[in-house]
């Protein structure tokens, strides 16, 4: 009866990991594949989406229903059941064959990168559409799963050149980022005049330092703690958790710039 952990699990699935990467991966198949790797791509879409909305169904029964009719036998029933309200339910153990740990391993760490240069470029307030240099400092055996995925990365990063292996160097007027066992160099080029972004940073960093002492001075205060309601201290934590973190952050940031 965990209704809620079971819409935001299937919102997060069919949302972030079909819609956002699934489907984008394979735009570049269809575009440039051969016609049997096109309906090998295609099928594959229409079962992913057929298991989709039987998942989603009991929580967006219209829409699911609806777009179910349409579709063409995926392979799981062959669209035996005269609506999706009584269709076969997916079970894990008919989908096992279909698990596959390695790709799924290999597909994370391209995801890691994507996502790296995506936010990197939405801290710089840079156009979704700017093309940018990354390298990436890693094993040699995570570069040889980063170069076959080198033309995925490229197309959904919006990246003009990867380069990735042990000894990965951070060029000149680039940022680095720490993810896990990679560390990733973005390279700002000139589209960022690194000066006045550094001298931005610094301010904001003197702001956040100065809430923070001023937080810090009310937590400090035994009668504002003992008169306080609980609601409000916790308020102020909260505060000082963000803030320390924030000027974390920014200091990292300006570290990049020096």
């Amino acid at each position: 009866y965990n209704f809620g952990d079971y819409a935001r699990n299937i919102q997060s699935f069919f949302w972030g990991d079909v819609c956002d990467w699934y489907i984008e991966l394979c735009k570049g198949r269809l575009l440039d594949g051969t016609p049997e790797r096109k309906l090998q791509v295609q099928r594959n879409l229409v079962y992913v989406l057929d298991v989709s909305m039987r998942l989603l169904h009991p929580v967006m029964p219209f829409v699911t229903e609806s777009v179910w009719d349409a579709l063409p036998a995926s392979g799981l029933d062959a669209h035996d059941a005269q609506f999706l309200m009584v269709a076969k339910w997916p079970e894990p153990d008919d989908l096992a064959d279909f698990v596959n740990e390695r790709a799924e391993g290999d597909f994370e760490l391209a995801k890691r990168v994507i996502s790296c240069v995506r936010s990197t470029r939405a801290r710089y307030r840079l156009s979704p559409k700017a093309e940018l240099a990354v390298a990436v400092r890693c094993s040699a055996e995570d570069a040889e799963v980063l170069a076959a995925q080198e033309g995925f990365i490229k197309s959904v990063g919006r990246v003009s050149a990867l380069t990735a292996g042990p000894d990965a160097v951070k060029p000149a007027g680039a940022v680095s980022v720490a993810d896990g066992s990679l560390e990733i160099f973005v390279d700002l080029g000139g589209l960022v005049d690194l000066a006045a972004e550094s001298a931005r940073l610094q301010k904001e960093l003197a702001k956040a330092q100065k809430d923070l002492a001023s937080v810090e001075r009310t937590l400090g205060n035994e009668g504002f703690v003992a008169k306080a309601a609980p609601a409000v201290i916790e308020k102020k934590r909260s505060q000082q958790a963000e803030l320390t973190a924030t000027i974390e952050q920014l200091k990292a940031q300006i570290a990049d710039f020096a």
